[in-house]
C-alpha cells in the first residue's frame, strides 16, 4: 500500500469486513487503524466515511464526526443510513437544527427507518417540543412494535404533556416486551405519582431496586412516596451528584428537625441544582427556626431570582424584609401568600381596592388564618373608617358579638368557609355579595400595610374591642376578691404543642419564678385545661394560680375579652390570648417579639404591647423570661408611682 493506489473491490470488501469485526467486538484502535487505512487511499469512499464517523461519535469526538459524516453523506445523497448517523453526531454536538433536519431527511428517504423517527422523537423531546416528538415516537412504535424503547420514548413525551394514563399503559407494554427493568419501571412510578396511584408507584420503585439494587433513581423516586428518612438517604448515597435527591433529602430532615443535617443538604442540592427551587425552600424553613433571619432572606431572595412564581418563598422573603428593614417592600411580598399552592379558593368577590381613593360603594374585608390574627388584622379597622364607613368585615362566628358592640357602625358577618362535594373547602361570598353588594374588597392583613404599619404609623395603646361592660362588672368582683395585689394573666402556652411551637412556650412554674413569686396575684388564662398543672405547683411549693370560674375560653370569647380587660397586665406567650389582650388595651408583655414580626423598637400593632424579644434576636429562653421578669417590673412600679396622691393620671 506504499505506492498508494486506491484498493480495487474485493480489497475494498475485505478491508472493510476486517474494520467492522473489530469495530463490532469493541476493538475500537484496530478498527480505526483499519478505517483510516482505507480512507487514505479512497478518501471518497462512503461507506468506510460513515462507519468510521459512527465510530468518531461512539468515542466522543463529535465535530470531526459531523464533518466526516456530512462528506459521507454529499457523497451518497440517497443514504438514509448516514443522515440517521449524521443527526445523532449533530445532536450530540448541540446542534439540534441540524439534528432535526438530518433525521426527518432519512425518515423521509427509507419509511421504515424506524431509528430515524425515534431519533427524531428523543431531540424533539430535548427540545421540549413534547407533541411532535410523540408523534414521531409513535411512528417508531408502529414500524417496530417490539422495540421497547421506542415505548420507552413515547411515555416521556406523553408524560410531559400531562398525559400520564397514556404513559403508564406504554411504559406497561414496554415492561411485557423487556422484562421489569428499573429504565421502564422508574418512569411508570413517576407518572403513576402524578396520577395519585401512591400504592401502584410504590410497588414499581420497589420492583425496581428489588431487581438493580444499585439503581440511583429509584431511591429518589421511592423517597417522594415514603414518610421514612431511609429511603431518601439511600437516594443520596447511591446517587452524590443528584441535587434533586440532595433536595428531597434535606426536605425529610427539615420535617424531622434535624435542621443542621437538613440546612448542609440543601446547601448541597443548591450547589448540584441551583434551579432547582425545593432546596431554596427547605433552607429557608430551617434557618429561620434557628434564627438566621440574614440567611433566609438571602435565600429566599436567591430563589426568587430564579423562580420569581415561587410564591412560598416570596412568603419567606416578605417576612425577612418586615424584621430586617425593609418593610414596604416586606408587605409586597407579603400580599403574594394568597398564591400559594394550597391556599382555598374565594368565590364571588369583588375587584380589589388597590386604589388611593375611597372605593365608592361598600368595601368587603376578608377574614383570612387563625383567629389570634383576626385581631392583628382588625386592629386598623379605626384607619380604614377614616377613610369610608361603608364597611363589611367577616369574621370568625365567636367573635361576631364583641366587634359589632366595638364598631357598631360596621356590618359583621360569620366566616363563609363552606365543605364542597369533592371534600374539599372554599371561601364562598355569594350570599354576602347579593345582599350588600360590596363593589371592592380587600384581605384582613393588607390593611396594615394600607395604613402603613411599621411605616410611620403610630401604634396606639388604648386598644380597640369594647368588652361586654356588665360582663367586666362580674370579673371586677371576682378578681377584686382575691386580694389587693396587681391582677396579672398568665399565657405559657397553648393547647397545639409540637416540637416547633414547644421550644417557645414555658412551665407555669419557670414563668412565675421570672416573674416574682410575690409581684402580684396570677390568674391562668391559658385557653386549655392546665387544672393539673396549676394544682401540682399549689402543692409542692404553695404557689397559687386562680382559674377563672365557669369559663370556656376557647369559645366564650367575648366573656374572656371581659375578664382580660378588668386585669392590671397579661404575660403570654405569642398566641390569641395575647392578641385579644392587646386588642383589648390591657397593657400585655409579649414572652417574644412583637404582634407581628416587623423592624425596630416596640410592638408595631400595639403601643400597649411590651415585647420580651426585640428586632432580629435569636429566642433565647432564659433571656426572654429575664426580659419578661424586668419589664413586669417596671410596669408595677409605675403602676405604683402613678397611684401616688398628688400623681396625674
Amino acid at each position: 500500500m506504499s505506492d498508494r493506489r486506491p484498493m480495487d473491490a474485493d480489497e475494498l470488501l475485505r478491508a472493510l469486513q476486517l474494520g467492522l469485526a473489530h469495530h463490532q467486538a469493541g476493538r475500537l484502535t484496530e478498527a480505526t487503524q483499519v478505517y483510516t487505512g482505507i480512507l487514505r487511499t479512497n478518501p471518497e469512499q462512503p461507506e468506510t466515511l460513515d462507519l468510521y464517523g459512527v465510530l468518531l461519535h461512539q468515542t466522543g469526538n463529535n465535530r470531526d464526526a459531523v464533518e466526516v459524516l456530512d462528506k459521507a453523506a454529499r457523497l451518497k445523497p440517497g443514504s438514509a443510513s448516514i443522515l440517521n448517523h449524521l443527526g445523532a453526531a449533530q445532536r450530540d454536538l448541540g446542534d439540534m437544527d441540524a439534528a432535526i433536519r438530518s433525521f426527518t431527511s432519512a425518515a423521509g428517504l427509507q419509511r421504515d427507518l424506524h431509528e430515524a423517527r425515534y431519533n427524531l422523537a428523543v431531540t424533539l423531546g430535548q427540545l421540549g417540543r413534547h407533541e411532535e416528538a410523540a408523534r414521531a415516537a409513535r411512528e417508531a412504535v408502529f414500524l417496530a412494535p417490539e422495540n421497547p424503547e421506542y415505548r420507552l420514548a413515547l411515555a416521556v413525551s406523553l408524560s410531559r404533556q400531562g398525559r400520564d394514563a397514556e404513559a403508564v399503559e406504554m411504559l406497561r407494554e414496554a415492561i411485557d416486551l423487556a422484562g421489569p427493568l428499573p429504565r421502564y419501571l422508574l418512569p411508570l412510578g413517576r407518572s403513576l405519582i402524578k396520577l395519585g396511584r401512591d400504592a401502584e408507584a410504590r410497588l414499581a420503585v420497589k420492583r425496581a431496586i428489588a431487581v438493580q439494587p444499585g439503581e440511583i433513581g429509584g431511591y429518589g423516586v421511592l423517597a417522594s412516596l415514603e414518610a421514612g428518612l431511609d429511603p431518601a438517604r439511600w437516594s443520596v448515597t447511591t446517587a452524590p451528584g443528584d441535587g434533586v435527591n440532595w433536595s428531597l433529602y434535606a426536605s425529610k430532615l427539615c420535617e424531622r428537625l434535624d435542621d443542621a443535617n437538613a440546612m448542609a443538604a440543601a446547601r448541597k442540592s443548591m450547589i448540584l441544582r441551583p434551579d432547582h427551587i425545593s432546596a431554596y425552600l427547605t433552607l429557608s424553613d430551617s434557618v429561620n427556626r434557628n434564627f438566621l433571619f440574614r440567611e433566609a432572606l438571602d435565600t429566599a431572595r436567591r430563589g426568587l431570582a430564579i423562580d420569581p412564581n415561587a410564591h412560598q418563598l416570596a412568603l419567606w422573603a416578605g417576612f425577612g424584609e418586615l424584621l430586617l428593614g425593609d418593610v414596604a417592600k416586606g408587605w409586597k411580598l407579603y400580599r403574594r401568600r394568597r398564591l400559594q399552592p394550597g391556599e382555598l379558593t374565594r368565590r364571588a368577590l369583588p375587584p380589589d381596592w388597590e386604589e388611593d381613593a375611597p372605593p365608592g360603594g361598600p368595601l368587603l374585608v376578608c377574614a383570612e388564618q387563625g383567629l389570634g390574627d383576626e385581631y392583628l388584622f382588625l386592629s386598623c379597622l379605626p384607619d380604614l373608617l377614616e377613610v369610608t364607613r361603608n364597611v363589611l368585615v367577616e369574621c370568625d362566628p365567636r367573635n361576631l358579638a364583641l366587634f359589632e358592640r366595638s364598631f357598631p357602625g360596621i356590618r359583621f358577618f360569620p366566616r363563609t368557609i363552606i365543605g364542597q362535594d369533592s371534600g374539599g373547602a372554599v371561601w364562598d361570598y355569594r350570599t354576602v355579595v347579593e345582599a350588600h353588594r360590596p363593589i371592592r374588597h380587600i384581605l384582613a392583613a393588607d390593611l396594615m400595610q394600607r395604613f402603613g404599619v411599621g411605616m410611620g404609623r403610630r401604634a396606639p395603646d388604648h386598644g380597640y374591642i369594647r368588652a361586654d361592660p356588665e360582663e367586666r362588672k362580674r370579673w371586677s368582683t371576682w378578681l377584686g376578691a382575691l386580694g389587693d395585689k396587681p391582677k396579672v394573666g398568665l399565657s405559657w402556652r397553648s393547647g397545639n404543642v409540637d416540637a416547633v411551637r414547644g421550644a417557645f412556650y414555658f412551665s407555669l412554674e419557670e414563668l412565675i419564678d421570672a416573674l416574682g413569686l410575690e409581684a402580684a396575684c396570677y390568674v391562668s388564662a391559658v385557653y386549655i385545661d392546665a387544672t393539673d398543672e396549676i394544682r401540682a405547683l399549689a402543692h409542692a411549693r404553695r404557689i397559687m394560680v386562680h382559674e377563672p370560674p365557669n369559663l370556656d375560653q376557647r369559645n366564650e370569647l367575648d366573656r374572656v375579652a371581659a375578664l382580660l380587660s378588668e386585669l392590671d397586665f397579661v404575660v403570654s406567650v405569642d398566641n390569641a390570648v395575647a392578641a385579644i389582650a392587646a386588642a383589648c388595651g390591657v397593657p400585655t408583655i409579649m414572652l417574644e417579639r412583637g404582634t407581628f414580626q416587623i423592624a425596630g423598637e416596640g410592638d408595631p400593632l400595639f403601643g400597649n404591647v411590651h415585647p420580651s424579644l426585640e428586632g432580629a434576636k435569636s429566642f433565647n429562653r432564659d433571656e426572654v423570661l429575664a426580659n419578661a421578669g424586668d419589664i413586669l417590673g417596671r410596669l408595677l412600679n409605675d403602676a405604683r408611682v402613678s397611684a401616688m396622691p398628688g400623681q396625674s393620671e
